[in-house]
């Protein structure tokens, strides 16, 4: 252990598996006063940062300890354990406190909800379950399905399109129900990105195949029936995005060079192509890299090699300025455009005048997703540095910077309001943040596995995540929320009114 102020070590604590075991898990206390370790074994250590010596041992887990957690006041401590248990203790007497059972495979994450009120465990089986702390009632459970590669909520948020891993199928599910409404069949292709139209009567899916073949398909919604096969992707398709009237689609294909093509699709009628080459190292990162984006007005396509096209029949218009290589791109109100760089730079451009409006500089590493707020007054950019930024988008200056992620931000996402900001990591988790303080609400841990796609329905009500293990939908009014609910009823409750001009912020993650 050692001081971060200054450098010095403190003592060390000596563990029966050495610390190059990958099994040896290590958990600060709340107040960084002490440490809870378990190293491939079924009990739990508790240690004194200032002296090294052992404060408890806690005993009567199951089986091997895979996952701790530790209540926001220190108070409890939970473990998962390899035979799917989850255990509580309290780490100052060292007395069990009671287990939860459910789980058909080990417990591989594990968090308290900030009011201490919940748990989440994730496992191996395939499933989140979210406990109360206090009875050990389950709260809910998220069951999965096979691995998903893409996935995309209709607008009006009632149907979702996923494709399963390795099935070669868009299937159209209803959220409600949970029941499963079209089938379209693909022949057996990998589907990499799916799409719906903004009146949502059709779907459309970028194709790809082991050959290196690649099509956009474009179904029916209601039919199920397919409108149109658009070929020419060599290296398959990897994007697809319909213009807001439903009449132009956007398409990338995959490979060295990667084509941007944009179609009158219903005639089958490709209007432009244009290739924007990517270096071989950002394709192996999981990113799903965007290399044009429609204007939010629809009138313009931009791509990342600084050209601006014409929407309506593909003809060049003003150009913007250059910035070197594109990783993500979004489009803003008013003809804004943000992009972000490989070396972690970002701008914000006015299309429509052809000019630079603001410079984002402060990532060290790739952006790998960036996004406006719906006013356009903000941008928030993901990176492969751990990161999460919110900037102004007028002046560029930083405003917060979101920090929780163990690894590379790979997606962000803005609820309709503007009011939360979703964040997804290969570290297997999704977080939601407050975007004016750009504070942490909650976490969504769900597997070890990245979540290879998150999706928000149009009413900023339901999240989707998807990972090889399945797919979870969060009800961001419920569960763990419930409990910030009840905790935030019980303090107003306890607490002095507060005046009627300095009303309390509320801190779940619905308010």
């Amino acid at each position: 252990v050692w001081k971060t102020l200054d450098g010095s070590r403190l003592p060390s604590i000596t563990l029966p598996v050495g610390l190059g075991f990958n099994g040896t898990l290590v958990e600060f206390g709340p107040d960084a006063s002490w440490l809870a370790t378990s190293s491939w074994e079924n009990v739990i250590m508790i240690w004194s940062v200032a002296d090294g010596t052992r404060l408890a041992r806690l005993t009567g887990a199951d089986s091997i300890v895979t996952a701790i957690g530790i209540s926001p006041d220190g108070g409890r401590i939970a473990g998962g354990t390899q035979n799917g248990v989850v255990s509580l203790w309290d780490p100052h007497t060292g007395m069990l406190l009671g287990t939860r059972r459910g789980h058909e495979a080990a417990v591989t994450s594990l968090a308290f909800h900030p009011n201490g009120l919940a748990i989440a465990a994730g496992s191996r089986d395939g499933t989140i379950r979210i406990w109360d702390a206090a009875v050990g009632r389950p709260r809910a459970e998220f069951s999965g399905l096979a691995g998903v590669t893409a996935i995309c909520f209709r607008p009006d948020g009632r149907q979702i399109a996923l494709a399963p891993q390795a099935t070669g199928r868009v299937e159209l599910w209803n959220p409600q129900t949970m029941q499963r409404d079209t089938v379209l069949d693909t022949g057996g292709d990998r589907i990499n990105d799916i799409a719906y139209s903004a009146d949502g009567c059709h779907v459309a899916a970028a194709c790809g195949s082991d050959d290196g073949a690649g099509e956009v398909r474009v179904w029916d919604a209601v039919s199920g029936r397919c409108l149109v096969r658009l070929g020419e992707h060599a290296g398959g398709a990897s994007t697809v995005a319909f213009r807001a009237d439903g009449r132009r689609l956007l398409t990338r294909s995959g490979g060295r060079a990667a084509n941007v093509m944009l179609w009158d699709w219903a005639a089958g009628s490709r209007l432009l192509v244009e290739t924007n080459p990517l270096h071989a190292r950002f394709r192996d990162t999981g990113a799903n890299f965007t290399t044009a984006v429609f204007t939010c007005d629809s009138s313009r396509v931009v791509g990342g090699k600084a050209k601006a096209w014409d929407a309506a029949d593909g003809h060049e218009v003003n150009p913007l300025p250059p910035v070197g290589m594109v990783t993500a791109m979004a489009a803003g109100p008013g003809g804004l455009v943000a992009r972000g760089t490989a070396i972690g730079a970002a701008y914000v451009d006015d299309c429509q005048r052809g000019r630079r409006v603001a410079r984002l500089m402060g990532h060290v590493r790739s952006i790998l997703d960036i996004a406006f707020t719906p006013d356009g007054a903000r941008v928030v950019t993901a990176s492969d540095d751990g990161t999460a930024r919110i900037w102004d988008a007028t002046t560029g200056r930083e405003l917060h910077v979101l920090r929780a992620h163990d690894t590379a931000v790979e997606k962000v996402l803005l609820t309709p309001d503007g009011r939360r900001i979703i964040t997804a990591s290969p570290d297997g988790t999704v977080r939601i943040w407050h975007a004016s303080s750009g504070r942490e609400l909650i976490s969504l841990p769900g597997s070890r596995e990245t979540p290879r796609a998150i999706a928000l329905d149009p009413t900023g009500t339901r999240l989707v995540t998807a990972a090889h293990g399945g797919v979870r939908i969060w009800g961001l009014a419920n569960a763990a929320v419930i409990s910030a609910r009840e905790a935030a009823a019980a303090r107003a409750a306890a607490a002095p009114r507060a005046s009627p001009e300095t009303p309390p912020d509320r801190s779940d993650p619905a308010d």
